[in-house]
């Protein structure tokens, strides 16, 4: 197994240690990203969680993350015993930790998710649900083993070890939505649903039924995502400017991307980058 790439940082408040592994070559259909995570800090802090493509699939193996519960009008939050997995989803969430947690993280591809927990995406679209509910018993056992393991390669092995067989196994699958999901990712975006379904000989509402039974949601928005993933990344490597992404995002002009910028982000560009946090930290929900 390749070794991890592991980040590191300390300050005065806060120290964290990260570890990204790269998905081996015939899972990279279905993960986008795996990342060991153990953070000792001072004080709580607060993230924003930026809405993606990817179905996040969280193992904890300390103390909790806290989650924004947007339901409820008071800014409450909640948890999940041992982890869960987070739907796709329109809007930015906040999360919390008291100063100190440890785990695991799966990027999904939904496709992945959906092969892996056999469950139909549409069920998780804007929310998140226990990871017990959907693995029980084996589910347990995997984090109690992950918490058990000596370092990141140990927990990685043991990972791979139970989502592989899960992942690569013969199931039915629609190929239909598989091939527009493709198209989509391919383009980043840039394709006409109508066209998407005239290629499949199918109508674009049928398109759309069985996209979202499958993906979480409609081709429509995830081409909206994509979109906006693909302007984050290009304005975090800087030096572009917002015109220009405008144009390479396949948005209408600059006030449609910042538009969109603040329904997923509920920041510009601009201020979402001020609210980085060092060495891959994620996004601090603060104002600077």
């Amino acid at each position: 197994m390749v070794e991890p790439r592991i980040v590191r940082h300390e300050s005065d408040d806060h120290r964290w240690e990260m570890a990204f592994l790269p998905p081996p070559p015939l899972l990279r259909r279905y993960v986008h990203r795996i990342c060991g995570y153990d953070e000792r800090s001072a004080v709580s802090l607060s993230r924003r969680e930026l809405p993606s493509t990817n179905i996040a699939l969280l193992l904890e193996l300390g103390p909790p993350v806290w989650i924004e519960d947007r339901a409820q009008p008071d800014g409450a939050f909640y948890r999940h015993t041992g982890g869960f997995i987070a739907g796709l989803d329109d809007r930015p969430t906040v999360t919390q930790s008291a100063g100190s947690q440890r785990g695991v993280q799966v990027d999904l591809t939904p496709l992945g998710a959906h092969r892996l927990l056999q469950v139909k995406m549409a069920t998780l679209t804007c929310r998140t649900v226990t990871f017990d509910d959907v693995a029980g018993a084996d589910g347990r056992a995997l984090i109690e083993r992950l918490a058990n393991a000596r370092d990141w390669p140990a927990r990685f092995t043991l990972l791979l070890d139970w989502m592989t067989p899960r992942l690569l196994a013969e199931r039915p699958v629609q190929r239909e939505v598989e091939h527009a999901w493709a198209k989509l990712v391919a383009t980043g975006g840039q394709v006409a649903i109508e066209d998407l379904a005239s290629d499949l000989g199918w109508s674009r509402k049928h398109l759309s039924a069985r996209f979202h039974e499958t993906i979480g949601m409609a081709p429509k928005p995830v081409a909206r995502l994509l979109r906006f993933e693909r302007a984050l990344d290009l304005f975090r490597c800087g030096g572009v400017p917002a015109a220009e992404v405008a144009l390479a995002c396949g948005y209408h002009d600059q006030a449609h991307l910042l538009r969109d910028f603040r329904g997923f982000a509920g920041a510009t560009p601009r201020e979402l980058l001020k609210l980085a946090l060092p060495d891959e930290g994620g996004i601090e929900n603060a104002t600077r």
